[in-house]
């Protein structure tokens, strides 16, 4: 009953492996530095509808998060600097969740995810 098929969505993510230097179009440094992420990966996870306000606040009372993602498949492989594609189908355009915190119980993996507005 925790991870019920019919409650589940496709989510493709990708996780944060590394950052590399900026350089600026003369060849300097800019003190900046992008992300670099994995390969595109998917899972089947249920994911509830917008945030809104319970007394029973699994992360806390001061993080910030718009929905949450849950799992009972343990070897989920998701952490708190992945990003997400829940609302858009189209991968090649950029993500629009990033996962702020992670939970794991000794049965489930919860996620309290933030939405983003990434330019293209």
């Amino acid at each position: 009953m925790r991870n019920l098929k019919r409650n589940q969505q496709t989510v493709y993510y990708k996780n944060y492996e590394d950052s590399e230097d900026k350089y600026d179009e003369y060849g300097n440094l800019t003190g900046s530095v992008n992300k670099v992420y994995g390969d595109l990966k998917s899972c089947k996870i249920s994911v509830s509808g917008s945030k809104g306000n319970t007394d029973n606040k699994m992360f806390g009372v001061n993080l910030d998060y718009d929905r949450t993602m849950s799992t009972a498949d343990m070897s989920c492989d998701i952490d708190e600097f992945s990003i997400l594609w829940i609302d858009r189908t189209d991968t090649d355009k950029p993500h629009d969740y990033k996962v702020v915190k992670r939970s794991v119980t000794l049965n489930q993996i919860v996620f309290a995810i933030k939405q983003v507005n990434v330019s293209e």
